[in-house]
């Protein structure tokens, strides 16, 4: 599979610059969104990309830029558009306009990015970091008084590696259906009627 091109924050910058028509798609949950992200951009979490990724990729040829936090969601948003491609528009390089943000948010904002910021809530890797290590060290600290409590850290541990090696979290994935993760924010739907409505005003 040919893969989609990476993008550093300057070259974000510069291109948005250049081209006003670039759709910038947050996968990010609505609260982290809420709480911060790039002017212009549109927020599809990644729980429900997959079953839209496909109506996205049809939208037009201008490019297409995933944004998450730190890179790994957005990765598999990139992911996601290619398995969702056919093979005859990979081998045409039906997707080279589609991107990622490397670093993601946090590499946008040391680049001199502009952030919209409203609602203050941790990102969901670290709700994920103080969640996990939290149940290690208590997991630790009683293992003297209930020994088989650390077999609770073993796991917590193992998880992490399956996370990482998956790129998936089921713990991410819970946590954003949580009330405190959740935000009044336009379905995916109306999102990508805005983007249609976009890339049509931009033909």
């Amino acid at each position: 599979m040919q893969e989609t091109l990476s993008w550093d924050a300057q070259t974000l910058r510069s291109a948005m610059a250049a081209n006003p028509a670039i759709r910038v798609i947050d996968v990010r949950s609505a609260a982290e969104f809420e709480s911060e992200h790039i002017p212009g951009s549109l927020n599809i979490p990644m729980g429900t990309l997959e079953e839209h990724v496909g109506r996205i990729l049809e939208v037009g040829s201008d490019p297409i830029v995933f944004v998450c936090q730190m890179g790994g969601r957005a990765q598999k948003a990139q992911q996601m558009a290619g398995a969702e491609s056919d093979a005859g528009a990979l081998a045409d390089g039906g997707l080279g306009h589609v991107h990622v943000l490397a670093g993601g948010l946090r590499a946008w904002e040391q680049a001199g990015g502009e952030l919209k910021r409203g609602r203050r809530v941790w990102s969901a890797e670290r709700q994920v970091r103080f969640i996990t290590g939290s149940i290690v060290v208590i997991s630790i600290l009683l293992s003297g008084f209930v020994p088989a409590l650390k077999w609770v850290a073993l796991f917590i541990g193992l998880g992490l590696i399956v996370a990482a090696w998956t790129n998936f979290c089921g713990l991410e994935q819970l946590l954003a259906k949580l009330p405190w993760n959740r935000a009044t924010r336009p379905s995916p739907d109306v999102v990508i009627e805005q983007l249609i409505a976009a890339s049509r005003r931009s033909a």
